[in-house]
């Protein structure tokens, strides 16, 4: 993540799915330039509303 956040050429939105759901690990990815975050499993519906809010 820091490195995608540092790299202008990445400067679009971030989608962050994993199974680790730790509150620091969760802060650390929305600190680096994540828009949304997706505790994996996720639904197709949860996917959709991140998509859509992510193209806002």
């Amino acid at each position: 993540m820091k490195d995608i956040y540092k790299n202008d050429i990445y400067k679009r939105p971030i989608i962050v799915s994993s199974t680790e759901s730790s509150d620091e690990r969760i802060k650390e990815y929305y600190t680096y330039g994540a828009k949304k975050f997706l505790l994996k499993p996720f639904s197709k519906s949860d996917l959709v509303k991140a998509l859509e809010f992510c193209l806002k």
